[in-house]
């Protein structure tokens, strides 16, 4: 993870305002610096990136990241997870730190999932619903979608506390 200098600090604190979700612009850097909406572009990952000049360096940095920095006054040591998976939602209160595990367990569905509930498949003639840590797989199989998604559900309970349907 890259961190700022303390000239980008300063320049992402002299420049930039945390309004609701969004980082907007609080002084006008160039003529192309469009006053009336957020500061930065949507990348094609999904996340809003904004660009900083400092020292005559372009460099682009996550907008979760400014944020958090803007409202702790500290830069992130670890991963930050969206709660709600909305990637351009940048409210402190809907990031968290998190290390990769805690993060990929705050994940939907597959867009392949075609129940469209994560960790549970169709299976022969019923259901199986499992999850895995740390490499070892815990999983059953149930007659019934509905026995498939509670045992699912009390596996995220013991094993992914950070998960959707725990929250």
């Amino acid at each position: 993870m890259k961190v700022p200098t303390e000239a980008e600090m300063q320049a992402m604190r002299d420049c930039l305002e945390l309004r609701g979700s969004s980082l907007w612009w609080k002084i006008q850097r160039s003529n192309r610096t469009d006053m009336t909406k957020p500061a930065g572009s949507k990348h094609n990952d999904g996340y809003q990136v904004i660009g900083l000049t400092v020292e005559k360096r372009d460099r682009v940095w996550l907008a979760h990241q400014i944020a958090y920095y803007l409202h702790h006054g500290t830069w992130p040591t670890q991963m930050i997870d969206h709660k709600d998976h909305d990637k351009q939602n940048n409210d402190p209160e809907n990031l968290r730190l998190a290390t990769a595990s805690l993060n990929g367990q705050n994940t939907s569905a597959r867009v392949n999932n075609k129940l469209g509930i994560k960790g549970v498949r169709k299976y022969q003639n019923g259901y199986r619903a499992g999850i895995t840590i740390k490499r070892k797989a815990y999983q059953k199989l149930f007659p019934t979608l509905q026995e498939a998604i509670d045992y699912r559900k009390e596996l995220e309970k013991t094993y992914h506390p950070w998960s959707p349907s725990v929250i």
